[in-house]
């Protein structure tokens, strides 16, 4: 059995030649067999088509395309909280369509940790690239891997991000 993630589904939308083929076949029986396969296809494809030109000075603005379901806060007992020092968590994925940008976002409950890793098809662009997260003043820059690290802070579904690159 093949598992269709979200962000599987959401480059379906946007090029489903990115896909391999035995993907491509399993979205295509699910969204003719499963009626909330199919909902959750037409949910992206309206944030597809909401984001595919969103543009602000020179950033790409994205959207979270998938709300992770657990909450961040449940209560760990303090034996735990020292194995779980470096266990991050996925909290969501944010995507825009124009050259395909994702923000993957992972958080560490014991050290209210983020690691925010930057996804794009030419991953050469994703090195020194700024990113904007509402409530801080200051945009952030991706180190060489395209990756951010942020301290104390609180990342959502409903948080906005955008993304520059230097190119």
């Amino acid at each position: 059995m093949i598992i269709i993630t979200d962000e599987i589904l959401f480059l379906h939308i946007i090029n489903k030649s990115l896909l391999d083929e035995r993907l491509v076949v399993e979205i295509e029986r699910g969204l003719n067999s499963d009626d909330d396969f199919r909902k959750r296809y037409e949910e992206f494809k309206d944030i597809f088509e909401s984001s595919n030109s969103m543009m602000k000075d020179g950033y790409y603005v994205l959207h979270s395309i998938y709300h992770n379901t657990n909450n961040l806060t449940h209560p760990k007992l303090a034996a735990e909280n020292t194995a779980l020092e470096n266990k991050f968590n996925y909290v969501t994925t944010f995507a825009t369509a124009e050259n395909i940008v994702m923000v993957r976002v992972l958080h560490n409950q014991a050290t209210n940790d983020y690691k925010l890793f930057l996804i794009c098809d030419n991953m050469e662009r994703v090195r020194n690239a700024s990113v904007k997260i509402d409530d801080y003043p200051e945009d952030f820059i991706t180190d060489e891997n395209g990756i951010i690290s942020l301290k104390d802070g609180f990342i959502d579904s409903h948080t906005f991000i955008s993304v520059k690159f230097k190119d």
